[in-house]
């Protein structure tokens, strides 16, 4: 089979201004200290060696003299009666008794001076660490993002920054931790948040960028508010002409299916279907039913409802209930473009509506470019006005106001696209189906719709393919997300089982090919190309790939891949924007015209609120679900109601046709997850995308005490791992009388177990989590760290070793590959349903 890797050109960066040097000062502050613990544990063993020797000797000497002031001496030494056996010298005792006691008490004073030396030195490093933190916690970009986590701790952290760090209170001292996580996760590690952690991009050029933070209201919640207005105020009630959903009728009831918000998430607006009922009188369901999906006025649907006794006089309040329900449909679009205030400012302009809520928009907006272009100090007043506008019109907004994405001024070099090859990739975009949850769904579904249907063709939007082949089993797919293990073994479709056959017998071996590791590095590279290559051909070559690779660079021969997720732009189409000209050249229109026209994709283009997809939508044609809001844009959108859906027995998969009988396809460029997507859209991502990695090595590797690195070539695909016995951990260090001996216990304890002293603490998946909590960086050998280490640490935990090193400058590339097969290409069909 030809397989073309095609990348592509937008190749994204994340990193931070924040640097490092806060770690490496506490790293330098805190170097004299575990040689200081050895020189304890060694001057500990000459003591105990001391003490035996003496105790060997009286004994000798009573066995001689049966005095029984060698008797007490004995008692004394084993006791370790430091005061008395130093009093005992002056007495009159046999002089190779005095002999051994001084010899002893000289090695006990040397280990009290080594005590006594680690203390004085592990005090002056751990208040050192703290004057690093001091230091380093005054950085603009980390001040900047305080406000995401803690609006209310300015005013204490301007004390903190301000007072010397060893005359801090314990209320100061409070913030040590907080501050300490933001630092890590700021100059550690990676993941897009304010200042903390940037984006960039990367290639050859050298384009530099004006703008660099970009601060967007949540969209969800502004929906919310705008939405909220538009159904209760009168004149919006009466001015916005309104379009009457499609509905069903039974027993005097209206019924049919809405979208409503998920009290889980705070991103997305009304996305969750929802079953509705609702009573209406006979005449007025007649007249809804002969204006079903068409467009009413107030005025109209008042003439009609009036001419109903029980309705005569309670118009308005009906319409108004109507709309809450979602019955009736305002037609208003509300564009997903950045400036979202402006847009709702323009809405309101068109229908002359909200004259006493437009001044509550522009201060918003001012308020919001204030927060964008001030400094951290300056710009949490205006954060907090934010949040007090918000919550004046929405009690129950949240924390979750404003997001903020800030990129770096200029072009970064790409440093890992030469290390993974394209064999790579092949391989990989292969083996990744024996875990993948779509091609699952792709032939389940293809077999229930031939079953159904044959091979006659069916409008998308028909209730009875959407509920007994779409919806009916799809939640028998979601545990495959969860459990590696997981069969699905009333599926119809034979392809199922092959996979599930394939992907335990590799689980298998895989399993195998760690126990003969040895604990060090493992290469699974042959392992995973023989699975690949046993995947049927046909199962191969009749689905599109497209991933999004997460990969650190280590050095010039080696890239770490910390994730592999769906392509097809879902994460870059959330930055493309903000790099203008300098993301868009011949090579990117070449990889679009070949990964999404050239195959007749369409692009749902409605966002639901959630801000992770915002970006200029200029590449495909785009397709309307006729759920939502989005259905009203005036942009040429086709709606999904065009689209005709039939069996290809060559593929045995379902596939779409659209309004000119061409087989096309649908793609979605938002990284929201499918469970927070309306039914039909979830469905369909399912069938057209297939790129994440669902193989969750971690999760294999859990029994394990520890766990080797593996690699596929110069990829690293897991880092090494520890699994900490946590309860044995706490109760070592619950047991500690004060922070040295914390200090002493820790770093004797993963001595003895052979673990690195700095790592990533990261938590194992529970069956059901969709998320876990994100890694942390540690080094037990630094005071503060491993104070920090102490109150962080939980159940179910394990350690990662550092790979890049520290002293690589932290870095994460993400670059996206499409996989171009034989068959990709689009058709005509013979017979136009």
């Amino acid at each position: 089979m030809n397989v073309e890797v095609l990348k592509n050109p937008i190749v994204l960066f994340r990193g931070s201004d924040i640097p490092k040097t806060w770690y490496e000062q506490m790293q330098e502050q805190s170097v004299p200290l575990p040689a200081m613990l050895d020189a304890v544990e060694d001057a500990r063993k000459d003591a105990e060696q001391a003490s035996d020797r003496a105790v060997t000797r009286l004994e000798e000497l009573f066995a001689e003299s049966k005095n029984p002031d060698l008797l007490n001496l004995k008692r004394d030494m084993f006791n370790q009666r430091l005061e008395r056996l130093s009093n005992a010298l002056g007495k009159d005792h046999p002089e190779a008794a005095l002999q051994a006691i001084s010899t002893y008490l000289e090695s006990e004073s040397r280990h009290q001076a080594a005590i006594g030396a680690f203390r004085d030195a592990y005090h002056s490093a751990a208040e050192a660490n703290r004057g690093a933190l001091q230091e380093h916690a005054a950085h603009e970009d980390l001040a900047k993002s305080i406000a995401f986590f803690n609006d209310t701790i300015y005013e204490k952290l301007s004390k903190y920054l301000e007072t010397d760090h060893e005359a801090h209170n314990k209320k100061l001292k409070k913030l040590d931790f907080f501050l300490l996580k933001l630092l890590v996760r700021g100059s550690m590690k990676t993941s897009p948040f304010s200042y903390l952690t940037k984006t960039g991009l990367a290639g050859e050029g050298e384009e530099t960028f004006e703008n660099t933070s970009f601060c967007e209201m949540n969209h969800s919640i502004i929906l919310n508010i705008v939405h909220e207005f538009l159904r209760t105020d009168e004149d919006a009630l009466k001015k916005i002409p309104v379009k009457v959903e499609n509905f069903g009728v039974r027993d005097g009831k209206v019924y049919y299916v809405s979208q409503h918000s998920v009290n889980q998430s705070q991103k997305v607006f009304e996305t969750s279907d929802k079953f509705v009922e609702y009573p209406l009188h006979p005449g007025l369901i007649g007249y809804l039913l002969e204006q079903k999906k068409q467009t009413l006025t107030y005025g109209e649907f008042a003439a009609q409802a009036g001419q109903i006794p029980e309705y005569r006089g309670e118009e308005e309040a009906l319409f108004a209930k109507l709309i809450q329900l979602k019955l009736l449909r305002q037609q208003v679009d509300i564009p997903n473009n950045r400036g979202i205030l402006q847009s709702v400012r323009r809405l309101f302009d068109i229908y002359g509506i909200g004259e006493g809520v437009i001044g509550k928009l522009d201060e918003l907006d001012a308020e919001l470019k204030a927060f964008e272009q001030k400094g951290a100090f300056d710009r949490i007043a205006h954060w907090k006005r934010i949040g007090e506008l918000i919550r004046q019109a929405h009690p129950q907004s949240g924390k979750e106001l404003i997001y903020e994405d800030v990129i770096f001024g200029k072009t970064r070099q790409d440093l890992v696209s030469s290390i993974v090859g394209e064999d790579f990739m092949k391989v990989i975009g292969d083996f990744l189906l024996l875990f993948d949850v779509n091609v699952r769904v792709q032939y389940e579904i293809g077999h229930l719709f031939q079953k159904e249907y044959g091979e006659t063709p069916q409008k998308l939007t028909d209730s009875r393919l959407l509920n007994q082949v779409f919806f009916k089993n799809i939640h028998h797919f979601y545990p495959y997300y969860q459990n590696q293990r997981y069969r699905y073994r009333e599926a119809v479709a034979e392809e199922i089982r092959i996979l599930d056959d394939l992907r335990d017998e590799f689980l298998d071996e895989f399993s195998r090919l760690i126990d003969g590791s040895g604990g060090g590095e493992v290469d699974a590279g042959a392992l995973i190309r023989s699975y690949s290559e046993r995947i049927p051909a046909d199962i191969r070559r009749d689905i599109d790939i497209s991933c999004s690779l997460f990969l650190q660079y280590a050095s010039p021969d080696t890239a770490v891949l910390n994730d592999v997720y769906d392509g097809h732009e879902k994460f870059i189409s959330r930055f493309k924007d903000f790099f203008g000209e300098a993301a868009e050249n011949r090579e990117y229109a070449d990889y679009i015209d070949r990964v999404f026209r050239d195959r007749n994709y369409y692009e749902i283009d409605e966002l639901f609120g959630f801000n992770g997809g915002i970006h200029v939508r200029k590449d495909l044609k785009t397709a309307k679900l006729e759920v939502g809001y989005r259905q009203f844009a005036e942009d040429g959108g086709h709606p999904v109601s065009d689209i005709t859906v039939r069996y290809n027995p060559n593929t045995r998969k379902i596939e779409f046709l659209d309004s000119d009988g061409k087989v096309c396809r649908i793609v979605y460029k938002s990284s929201l997850v499918p469970i927070f997507l309306p039914g039909i859209l979830s469905v369909m991502l399912h069938l057209f995308q297939s790129g994440r990695m669902n193989f969750d090595i971690t999760g294999v590797l859990k029994p394990y005490r520890e766990a080797p690195r593996v690699t596929m070539g110069n990829v690293v695909l897991s880092r090494r791992k520890w699994q900490l016995e946590t309860e044995e951990l706490q109760e070592l260090m619950n047991g500690a009388a004060d922070p040295e001996e914390l200090y002493a216990r820790v770093n004797r304890y993963f001595e003895e177990k052979g673990m690195p002293k700095r790592f990533f603490l990261k938590y194992f998946r529970n069956e059901g989590d969709f998320v876990v909590e994100k890694p942390m960086f540690f080094d037990v050998s630094v005071p503060l760290l491993l104070k920090f280490f102490a109150n962080e640490l939980k159940d179910n935990a394990y350690i990662e070793e550092m790979l890049p090193d520290p002293k690589v400058e932290l870095n994460e590339f993400l670059v996206e590959y499409s996989l171009e097969k034989e068959r990709n290409t689009c058709r005509t069909s013979s017979s136009k349903a």
